[in-house]
């Protein structure tokens, strides 16, 4: 029997919205990681009092927020399976339900005469009744407690070293003592026993790394910086024991008693096959980006580790190689950059430097040049196309790389390079003006020369300077700097001479389209708008901008141009004009999504219609030329955008669906934004399982209805009323076969 489908829709404009691509999962320090299995997940961390637990059911291509703004960290999270869980940090959490809800525990109280602790800082749970939470009173020492009613009461065991405790079960574990003894328990902690030293080792401090019996174990000691840390192994009790010959990490763990990881120092990931006698580096240090501080051993190919500012790295092939499947950085980031509407870089505090090549979507770090090493944030971008771009570095540096940010060389190696802020137009022609403005510099072949000359300005002194430099073409140019200084020159820089009457304030950044077409901007709301090459100037502030300080400039012609600023209390704003500034648009303003944190906005990037933001606590926004359902581009939503969606998800690999569907940051938004979507035709089960992925990947809808799984049918409807979009008509006559058992119930 024929089935048939109808679909009518009105055809509605699309309205360009600013869209969060990053980061993700977030920008905290991410102290804790625990996987069910190599696809599902949850991490959780905390920075500047923003805490969070996060998951992903998809190896890390997507996260969901599962808590967050509790302004308390959570430093642990321990999963039994998908539904029971513990996490840690002021307080204990547990959670029956996937963290749908959960309890919030008080910590045990101090033994007597102890001092109360301050957060629960390790716990292992072996079921759901029977685990122990250390927590840290003060200094290198923990409180243990052993619960066996899933925390409903605490039992005191004793005070030991930081954290230095393993149990394999719910009696069987191992300890080290405050004077780095090890001993060992029968009853779950109820009473120990010591264990013999290794010998010929004087520790001052020690680690239980893994726990396989009442015998076995595997522990780290520390004697002095030039010994390090060592790993000894025993089958025995301690009777006898196999020491590390290489130098080994202070925190390892072992999925079985042959193999483990752990971090030697900054970078430096090893793995020992022989239970710790041998420790071998597998992963590059420049791979990684920031502080690594947990790391989950899921089986013998698979390893998570995570780390400061959100980053989460995953080997799959037992390290021999590795991806980044964090989404960007919760660094601070400076400046954004594209090249085209896929390609561009992001830059920002901790030597970062972000790239790009599907629009924003996903954001990966790229390796910082490794010789000569100098501080310096990376800070202004220069795309000159997809694969070669200049950044610079601190106070007149520059880093260049010609294949797309797979390698950075340095460009100001020569000692005739001079320090100041620089402006590129070019490859080739660039300008520098030193930070106190008393010397101009000029090359004409990349930098490999420059032709230094004196401005004869002499009103910077040590407490202001030059902020930004920018050059029309060869003959005119500016620079601009604090407390209202500002100059211009009409012969290459030969001479120069200050801009009259402007306000007081601090000058940020100064762009022109013309000779004669500029702005300015700066503190407190500062835009002053010349078209007479700067002889006169307009004092283009809004009312109510003192303590808006703007960050960022770009001009897409002379009429046009957008700034990004922050104000006070921390909040960012995007500002668009199209008349000259004789009007402004606030095209986005508030904190993001997360945090208020995310509020100050310090770049802005402008590719046509596109436009990206890039600020605090890294984060990322784009505005798309046209609105995420409009599929076709022809800028509103219709039934071709429909049916480009489907075709889009017929070219899916089923064995691939869940990783990809992380991928298509763009396909996943569209379903928020459009009232109404269809998956037809396809084979039931196939299509049922691709709905079940999308719904999961897109926790915000508010209710699905429709008809089951029929045949090789599926219709699914997804209501939200945004953007004023009707459906008038979507349904199908009969059937061939009957349900096969996908029920849209199921699928919410």
């Amino acid at each position: 029997m024929r089935t048939l489908l109808t679909i009518a829709i009105l055809s509605t404009a699309c309205q360009a919205q600013y869209v969060w691509q990053s980061p993700s999962p977030a920008y905290v320090h991410l102290y804790g990681v625990d996987f069910a299995d190599p696809e599902n997940g949850w991490v959780s961390g905390e920075y500047a009092g923003d805490g969070g637990l996060w998951r992903t059911d998809d190896g890390g291509q997507t996260w969901t927020t599962l808590l967050q703004d509790w302004w308390r960290e959570i430093a642990g999270v321990q999963m039994l399976d998908a539904s029971d869980g513990w996490a840690i940090g002021e307080s204990i959490y547990r959670t029956d339900d996937g963290w749908a809800t959960w309890t919030e525990l008080t910590l045990p109280p101090a033994p007597p005469g102890g001092d109360s602790p301050v957060a629960a800082t390790s716990m292992q749970f072996v079921s759901q009744s029977h685990g122990w939470v250390s927590t840290r009173p003060s200094g290198a020492v923990s409180y243990l407690y052993r619960t066996t009613n899933a925390g409903a009461s605490w039992q005191y065991l004793g005070e030991f070293d930081l954290d230095s405790w393993v149990f394999a079960d719910d009696t069987t574990g191992w300890a080290a003592s405050t004077d780095s003894q090890f001993m060992r328990t029968p009853d779950g902690g109820q009473s120990w026993s010591l264990v013999p030293d290794p010998p010929g080792v004087m520790a001052c401090c020690s680690t239980v790394a893994a726990v396989f019996s009442y015998d076995e174990a595997i522990v780290t000691t520390f004697e002095n910086s030039s010994v390090g840390f060592t790993t000894h192994h025993t089958t025995d009790g301690g009777q006898t024991w196999a020491s590390s010959a290489t130098p080994a990490p202070r925190f390892p763990e072992f999925i079985d008693p042959q193999t483990g990881w752990g971090w030697i120092q900054f970078g430096e990931l090893a793995r020992t096959t022989d239970g710790g006698r041998t420790w071998t580096q597998v992963l590059d240090a420049r791979d990684v980006h920031e502080s690594v501080r947990d790391f989950d051993i899921v089986d013998a190919s698979t390893v998570y580790a995570v780390g400061d500012f959100g980053f989460v790295l995953r080997t799959s092939d037992g390290g021999d190689t590795w991806e980044e499947v964090s989404n960007g950085s919760g660094q601070y980031l400076n400046r954004v950059g594209f090249a085209n509407a896929t390609h561009g870089w992001a830059t920002g505090k901790g030597q970062t430097i972000l790239r790009t090549t599907d629009g924003g979507d996903t954001w990966k770090h790229q390796r910082w040049p490794s010789q000569p090493l100098f501080i310096g944030e990376a800070n202004d971008i220069y795309p000159w196309s997809q694969d070669h771009a200049y950044i610079r570095v601190g106070t007149g540096k520059v880093i260049e790389t010609v294949d797309g940010g797979e390698n950075w060389i340095h460009k100001d190696l020569a000692s005739t390079w001079p320090q100041g802020v620089v402006y590129f137009a070019d490859p080739m022609r660039g300008w520098i003006v030193s930070t106190y403005g008393t010397t101009f510099s000029t090359t004409t072949d990349g930098g490999a020369t420059w032709t230094s000359i004196p401005t004869g300005v002499t009103t910077f002194t040590a407490r202001d300077a030059v902020l930004d430099v920018f050059f029309i073409d060869d003959l005119n140019g500016w620079f601009v700097g604090h407390i209202n200084k500002s100059y211009r020159t009409r012969d290459g820089g030969q001479t120069w001479e200050r801009t009259p009457d402007l306000p007081a304030e601090d000058y940020r950044r100064v762009r022109f389209t013309d000779p004669d077409t500029g702005w300015i901007v700066g503190n407190d709301g500062l835009v002053l708008r010349t078209t007479d090459g700067g002889d006169t100037w307009i004092d283009q502030r809004l009312p109510g901008t003192v303590g808006e300080h703007i960050q960022d400039l770009v001009m897409p012609g002379p009429d046009e141009a957008y700034f990004c600023s922050k104000s006070d209390p921390l909040g960012a704003y995007v500002r668009h004009t199209t008349d000259a500034g004789a009007t402004w648009t606030d095209e986005y303003r508030g904190p993001g999504p997360l945090s208020v944190r995310y509020g100050v906005t310090n770049g802005i990037a402008v590719v046509g219609q596109n436009v990206w933001t890039a600020g605090t606590d890294g984060a990322i926004r784009h505005k798309r030329a046209t609105c995420d359902a409009d599929l076709t581009g022809d800028g509103s939503v219709n039934t071709n955008d429909f049916f480009e969606y489907l075709s889009l998800y017929a070219a899916i690999d089923l064995r691939a669906d869940r990783r990809r569907l992380g991928q298509h940051q763009r396909l996943l938004r569209v379903p928020r934004v459009v009232s109404g979507w269809v998956l037809t035709p396809k084979p039931a089960a196939r299509s049922c399982r691709l709905l079940r992925l999308l719904l999961q990947h897109r926790p915000r809808v508010h209710h699905v209805t429709g008809a089951p799984c029929l045949g090789d049918v599926v219709l699914v409807v997804v209501l939200r009323r945004v953007e004023g979009l009707r459906l008038l008509d979507l349904g199908h006559d009969r059937v061939a076969e009957p349900s096969r058992g996908c029920q849209v119930g199921d699928l919410l």
